[in-house]
């Protein structure tokens, strides 16, 4: 994200986030279901996890209240190229805001 409008954006994600419904994908008031079962869900939150402790990520999670194999929307900022979080493809609702200066600079995200 380019780092002059990033503050912009990362606010309108955050009101975005905080509107999606998820839970149980039968109903049709949900965005989106469940993940494919709960060892999924245990490798995603472990890397974010790992991603606040090695690299000070700032993970910021968007809850409600069902109880299921749903992870949160999750907004990570301050996340290391070199990260597994960036370089695993790791399956979840998630978006990581990496900011740049120029376009230079945007081709090694």
């Amino acid at each position: 994200m380019q780092e002059s409008i990033l503050e912009i954006v990362e606010k309108k994600l955050e009101l975005r986030f905080s509107k999606i419904k998820y839970g149980n994908h039968l109903d049709k008031c949900n965005d989106y279901g469940p993940m494919s079962n709960f060892s999924d869900l245990e490798v995603l939150e472990k890397t974010m996890m790992s991603q606040i402790d090695e690299f000070g990520s700032n993970v910021k999670q968007f809850k409600n209240s069902e109880k299921s194999p749903v992870f949160p929307p999750t907004i990570v900022k301050n996340v290391a190229l070199n990260s597994q979080l960036n370089l695993l493809e790791v399956n979840g609702p998630y978006l990581m805001l990496i900011p740049f200066r120029t376009v230079k600079e945007s081709s090694l995200c």
